[in-house]
Protein backbone atom coordinates (compact mmCIF):
# COMPACT_ATOMS: atom_id res chain seq x y z
CA UNK A 1 0.00 0.00 0.00
CA UNK A 2 2.61 2.56 1.07
CA UNK A 3 4.33 1.77 -2.06
CA UNK A 4 1.76 2.58 -4.50
CA UNK A 5 1.30 5.82 -2.76
CA UNK A 6 4.37 6.74 -3.19
CA UNK A 7 4.30 5.78 -6.98
CA UNK A 8 1.67 8.32 -7.28
CA UNK A 9 2.86 10.70 -5.32
CA UNK A 10 5.60 10.64 -7.85
CA UNK A 11 3.08 10.77 -10.89
CA UNK A 12 1.67 13.71 -9.46
CA UNK A 13 4.54 15.54 -9.14
CA UNK A 14 5.28 14.74 -12.48
CA UNK A 15 2.34 15.98 -13.83
CA UNK A 16 2.70 19.33 -11.93
CA UNK A 17 6.01 19.58 -14.04
CA UNK A 18 4.72 18.67 -16.94
CA UNK A 19 1.98 21.48 -16.77
CA UNK A 20 4.78 23.71 -15.93
CA UNK A 21 6.28 23.00 -19.00
CA UNK A 22 3.81 23.05 -21.66
CA UNK A 23 3.00 27.04 -20.59
CA UNK A 24 4.51 28.40 -23.56
CA UNK A 25 5.09 32.35 -24.71
CA UNK A 26 2.15 32.67 -27.21
CA UNK A 27 3.30 32.93 -30.59
CA UNK A 28 1.87 35.24 -33.54
CA UNK A 29 0.82 34.59 -36.99
CA UNK A 30 2.42 36.20 -40.11
CA UNK A 31 -0.21 38.72 -39.43
CA UNK A 32 0.97 39.44 -35.99
CA UNK A 33 -1.66 38.18 -34.48
CA UNK A 34 -1.44 35.47 -31.27
CA UNK A 35 -2.05 32.24 -31.64
CA UNK A 36 -3.30 29.60 -29.47
CA UNK A 37 -0.49 27.03 -30.05
CA UNK A 38 -2.17 25.18 -26.91
CA UNK A 39 -5.53 24.44 -28.22
CA UNK A 40 -6.34 21.18 -29.85
CA UNK A 41 -9.80 19.80 -29.89
CA UNK A 42 -9.36 16.74 -32.07
CA UNK A 43 -10.32 13.10 -31.44
CA UNK A 44 -8.45 9.89 -31.70
CA UNK A 45 -9.45 6.23 -31.91
CA UNK A 46 -6.86 3.12 -31.11
CA UNK A 47 -5.91 -0.18 -30.55
CA UNK A 48 -3.75 -1.82 -27.36
CA UNK A 49 -1.93 -5.31 -26.87
CA UNK A 50 -0.23 -5.35 -23.82
CA UNK A 51 1.71 -7.97 -21.71
CA UNK A 52 1.10 -8.04 -17.98
CA UNK A 53 2.01 -8.81 -14.29
CA UNK A 54 -0.87 -9.35 -12.09
CA UNK A 55 0.68 -9.51 -8.04
CA UNK A 56 -1.94 -10.54 -5.52
CA UNK A 57 -2.18 -8.87 -2.10
CA UNK A 58 -3.69 -10.63 0.74
CA UNK A 59 -3.06 -11.34 4.40
CA UNK A 60 -1.95 -15.65 4.68
CA UNK A 61 -0.87 -14.65 8.61
CA UNK A 62 -3.05 -17.87 9.37
CA UNK A 63 -2.78 -19.89 6.57
CA UNK A 64 1.06 -20.43 6.81
CA UNK A 65 0.80 -23.54 4.18
CA UNK A 66 -0.24 -21.13 1.64
CA UNK A 67 1.17 -18.37 -1.04
CA UNK A 68 0.36 -16.54 -3.45
CA UNK A 69 2.51 -15.70 -6.60
CA UNK A 70 2.18 -12.86 -9.61
CA UNK A 71 1.79 -14.35 -12.72
CA UNK A 72 1.96 -13.38 -16.13
CA UNK A 73 -0.58 -12.85 -18.96
CA UNK A 74 -2.01 -10.58 -22.06
CA UNK A 75 -4.32 -7.33 -22.49
CA UNK A 76 -5.80 -6.49 -25.42
CA UNK A 77 -8.33 -3.49 -26.61
CA UNK A 78 -9.06 -0.17 -27.63
CA UNK A 79 -9.77 3.31 -26.82
CA UNK A 80 -11.29 6.77 -27.62
CA UNK A 81 -9.21 9.69 -26.73
CA UNK A 82 -10.18 13.35 -26.75
CA UNK A 83 -7.22 16.22 -27.40
CA UNK A 84 -8.87 19.74 -26.04
CA UNK A 85 -5.35 21.15 -25.52
CA UNK A 86 -2.03 20.39 -26.51
CA UNK A 87 -0.84 19.35 -23.02
CA UNK A 88 -3.74 18.20 -21.55
CA UNK A 89 -6.10 14.95 -23.51
CA UNK A 90 -8.50 12.48 -21.57
CA UNK A 91 -8.74 8.68 -22.34
CA UNK A 92 -11.21 6.02 -22.23
CA UNK A 93 -11.68 2.69 -23.91
CA UNK A 94 -12.44 -1.10 -23.12
CA UNK A 95 -9.69 -3.72 -22.54
CA UNK A 96 -9.56 -7.23 -21.85
CA UNK A 97 -7.10 -7.59 -19.01
CA UNK A 98 -5.70 -10.87 -17.92
CA UNK A 99 -4.90 -10.80 -13.37
CA UNK A 100 -3.74 -14.60 -13.27
CA UNK A 101 -1.76 -15.85 -10.19
CA UNK A 102 -0.81 -18.74 -8.23
CA UNK A 103 -1.36 -20.26 -5.13
CA UNK A 104 0.50 -22.94 -3.80
CA UNK A 105 0.01 -25.21 -0.91
CA UNK A 106 2.14 -27.27 1.07
CA UNK A 107 1.77 -29.73 4.20
CA UNK A 108 3.53 -31.94 5.89
CA UNK A 109 2.51 -35.55 7.34
CA UNK A 110 5.44 -37.75 9.32
CA UNK A 111 8.25 -35.14 7.91
CA UNK A 112 7.17 -36.21 4.41
CA UNK A 113 5.97 -32.53 2.35
CA UNK A 114 3.28 -32.60 -0.17
CA UNK A 115 1.70 -29.85 -2.03
CA UNK A 116 -0.09 -28.95 -4.75
CA UNK A 117 -0.29 -25.49 -6.92
CA UNK A 118 -2.79 -23.65 -9.00
CA UNK A 119 -3.02 -20.89 -11.13
CA UNK A 120 -5.71 -18.67 -11.51
CA UNK A 121 -6.59 -17.27 -15.05
CA UNK A 122 -8.49 -14.59 -14.30
CA UNK A 123 -10.27 -12.11 -17.62
CA UNK A 124 -11.37 -8.72 -16.52
CA UNK A 125 -13.29 -6.20 -18.55
CA UNK A 126 -11.65 -3.24 -17.79
CA UNK A 127 -12.87 0.60 -18.47
CA UNK A 128 -10.22 3.03 -17.54
CA UNK A 129 -11.01 6.90 -17.53
CA UNK A 130 -7.48 8.76 -17.50
CA UNK A 131 -6.35 12.25 -18.08
CA UNK A 132 -3.29 12.49 -20.13
CA UNK A 133 -0.28 14.88 -19.73
CA UNK A 134 2.09 15.55 -22.09
CA UNK A 135 5.18 17.24 -23.42
CA UNK A 136 7.37 17.32 -26.08
CA UNK A 137 7.84 18.36 -29.98
CA UNK A 138 7.81 15.34 -32.16
CA UNK A 139 8.29 12.66 -30.04
CA UNK A 140 5.70 13.40 -26.75
CA UNK A 141 6.11 11.73 -23.09
CA UNK A 142 2.81 11.40 -21.41
CA UNK A 143 1.66 10.97 -18.00
CA UNK A 144 -1.85 8.77 -17.24
CA UNK A 145 -3.70 9.68 -14.13
CA UNK A 146 -6.91 8.39 -13.59
CA UNK A 147 -9.53 5.72 -12.29
CA UNK A 148 -10.83 2.38 -13.96
CA UNK A 149 -13.88 0.26 -13.56
CA UNK A 150 -15.01 -3.46 -14.60
CA UNK A 151 -16.17 -6.89 -13.83
CA UNK A 152 -14.97 -10.44 -13.51
CA UNK A 153 -15.53 -11.98 -16.92
CA UNK A 154 -14.23 -15.34 -16.60
CA UNK A 155 -11.88 -17.25 -14.39
CA UNK A 156 -10.40 -20.79 -15.43
CA UNK A 157 -8.45 -22.91 -12.92
CA UNK A 158 -5.12 -25.17 -13.79
CA UNK A 159 -2.97 -27.18 -11.48
CA UNK A 160 -2.12 -30.33 -10.21
CA UNK A 161 -2.21 -31.96 -6.68
CA UNK A 162 -0.39 -34.45 -5.21
CA UNK A 163 -2.12 -37.90 -3.46
CA UNK A 164 -1.21 -38.18 0.40
CA UNK A 165 -1.29 -41.82 0.15
CA UNK A 166 0.10 -42.33 -2.81
CA UNK A 167 4.12 -40.81 -3.24
CA UNK A 168 5.03 -39.68 -6.53
CA UNK A 169 1.54 -39.71 -7.65
CA UNK A 170 -0.58 -36.73 -8.89
CA UNK A 171 -3.76 -35.42 -10.22
CA UNK A 172 -4.44 -32.90 -12.65
CA UNK A 173 -7.22 -30.71 -13.63
CA UNK A 174 -7.85 -27.84 -15.53
CA UNK A 175 -11.50 -26.56 -15.82
CA UNK A 176 -13.57 -23.56 -15.44
CA UNK A 177 -13.95 -21.69 -12.58
CA UNK A 178 -17.45 -21.55 -11.09
CA UNK A 179 -18.74 -18.27 -9.79
CA UNK A 180 -20.23 -17.85 -6.58
CA UNK A 181 -22.59 -15.14 -5.78
CA UNK A 182 -21.97 -15.71 -1.87
CA UNK A 183 -18.20 -15.71 -2.07
CA UNK A 184 -17.14 -13.64 -5.33
CA UNK A 185 -16.82 -9.90 -6.10
CA UNK A 186 -17.39 -9.67 -9.30
CA UNK A 187 -17.15 -5.69 -9.46
CA UNK A 188 -13.67 -4.42 -10.27
CA UNK A 189 -12.65 -0.69 -9.39
CA UNK A 190 -9.55 1.22 -8.81
CA UNK A 191 -6.84 3.39 -9.45
CA UNK A 192 -5.28 3.99 -13.21
CA UNK A 193 -1.90 5.30 -13.96
CA UNK A 194 1.13 5.15 -15.40
CA UNK A 195 4.02 6.81 -18.00
CA UNK A 196 4.35 6.23 -22.06
CA UNK A 197 5.71 7.75 -25.34
CA UNK A 198 4.08 8.53 -28.55
CA UNK A 199 5.86 8.72 -32.11
CA UNK A 200 3.70 9.71 -35.30
CA UNK A 201 4.32 7.94 -38.22
CA UNK A 202 1.92 10.78 -39.87
CA UNK A 203 -0.28 13.62 -38.96
CA UNK A 204 -2.78 10.50 -38.80
CA UNK A 205 -1.00 7.65 -37.27
CA UNK A 206 1.08 6.96 -34.52
CA UNK A 207 2.85 4.66 -32.08
CA UNK A 208 2.12 4.51 -28.44
CA UNK A 209 4.49 2.43 -26.12
CA UNK A 210 3.42 2.59 -22.08
CA UNK A 211 3.64 1.55 -18.94
CA UNK A 212 0.69 1.11 -16.96
CA UNK A 213 -0.44 0.05 -13.76
CA UNK A 214 -4.37 -0.99 -12.25
CA UNK A 215 -4.36 -0.68 -8.45
CA UNK A 216 -7.21 -2.79 -7.18
CA UNK A 217 -9.63 -0.62 -4.47
CA UNK A 218 -11.99 -3.50 -4.33
CA UNK A 219 -11.74 -6.96 -2.90
CA UNK A 220 -12.26 -9.87 -4.49
CA UNK A 221 -14.03 -11.75 -2.07
CA UNK A 222 -17.14 -10.82 -0.28
CA UNK A 223 -16.77 -11.18 3.68
CA UNK A 224 -19.11 -14.17 3.89
CA UNK A 225 -16.71 -16.20 6.59
CA UNK A 226 -15.45 -15.25 10.22
CA UNK A 227 -11.92 -15.48 9.48
CA UNK A 228 -11.54 -12.71 6.40
CA UNK A 229 -8.99 -11.59 4.34
CA UNK A 230 -9.35 -9.05 2.05
CA UNK A 231 -7.30 -10.07 -1.50
CA UNK A 232 -7.05 -7.26 -3.98
CA UNK A 233 -4.77 -7.72 -7.43
CA UNK A 234 -2.18 -4.97 -8.84
CA UNK A 235 -1.42 -5.41 -12.55
CA UNK A 236 1.40 -3.72 -14.38
CA UNK A 237 0.94 -3.45 -17.89
CA UNK A 238 3.64 -2.86 -20.63
CA UNK A 239 1.53 -1.81 -23.55
CA UNK A 240 2.57 -0.92 -27.50
CA UNK A 241 -0.64 0.53 -29.72
CA UNK A 242 -1.25 2.18 -32.86
CA UNK A 243 -3.34 5.66 -32.41
CA UNK A 244 -5.50 7.20 -35.54
CA UNK A 245 -6.43 10.87 -35.45
CA UNK A 246 -9.60 11.83 -36.59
Amino acid sequence: MKKNFFVLTILVSLAACAFAQSVETTPSNESGQPVNSTLERKWSVGIDLAGTVNSPATDVAFMTHMSYNPRIGLSYGAHVGYQPFKWLGFRTGLYSIAKNYLITRTITINDVEFGSASMMLNTYLNVPFMADLSIGRKVRYHLFLGAYAGYWYKAKLIGSAQVVTIVDEGVLYNQDYEFNSTRDNRFDAGLNYGLGLSIPFSQRVGLNVEMLWYYGLTDIHKVYMREHSPFYNTTFLLQIGATFNL
